[in-house]
């Protein structure tokens, strides 16, 4: 129940990541030694069992790299726990049972794509929709213009509106500042505004 970026590295986004074939997992997940990682055994035939893990590890995304005879009940428990899907294969296909070599019987992933209605009804998003969400999300990664989360973005920007502020108060004390200075060094060369320019005595008001 977890995910790595394009190129491996594991994804800050996710805070921990669920490995369920325990016996070559839990090797994997002593060498790492990062507490998001854990390891556990479930019976990937029984949908409840993987939604009651779902839940309890409050997974936001399942990805599935078992054996594609196992995608029907893992797919149907990602739906029912309301987790992302991610899959390394695509439901089985088999013959038509009447004319197998005259008809085209259930293809690679017809079962999974015949469900896609109740999961754009769930999550209130087209595929299509979502498609083009994932490619624009692709898109704005490998060109480094990849939005971080709303809160960090409003974080950022408190901080860049902090630091505007505390320029412009900088700015406006050192023109305080060099106005000062120069009324002293007049000052002390004997330069007043009081001073009438020709005689060197007080200016009368005009």
């Amino acid at each position: 129940m977890s995910c790595h970026d394009g190129r491996g590295q594991l994804d800050p986004r996710f805070v921990h990541h669920f490995v369920v074939d325990h016996d070559r997992a839990q090797g994997a997940v002593d060498r790492l030694g990062d507490p998001r990682y854990a390891a556990t055994a479930i019976d990937a035939t029984n949908p409840q069992a993987i939604v009651d893990l779902a839940r309890i590890e409050e997974a936001d995304v399942i990805l599935n790299a078992c054996d594609p005879r196992l995608n029907p009940p893992i797919f149907q428990a990602a739906f029912e726990a309301g987790c992302t899907y991610i899959d390394m294969a695509a439901t089985l296909s088999s013959p038509h049972p009447e004319k197998p070599h005259e008809l085209t019987g259930v293809k690679l992933g017809d079962a999974q794509f015949e469900k896609a209605g109740d999961w754009e009804a769930k999550a209130g998003l087209s595929a299509n929709e979502y498609m083009a969400e994932a490619v624009e999300e692709k898109i704005a990664r490998e060109s480094g213009d990849y939005d971080v989360p709303s809160f960090m973005d409003k974080r950022f920007s408190q901080i860049i509106d902090e630091l505007k502020a505390l320029s412009t108060n900088v700015a406006s004390l050192e023109v305080v500042t060099v106005a000062g200075n120069d009324t002293i060094m007049n000052l002390t060369r004997g330069d007043s505004y009081l001073l009438d320019d020709d005689d060197g005595e007080l200016a009368s008001a005009p």
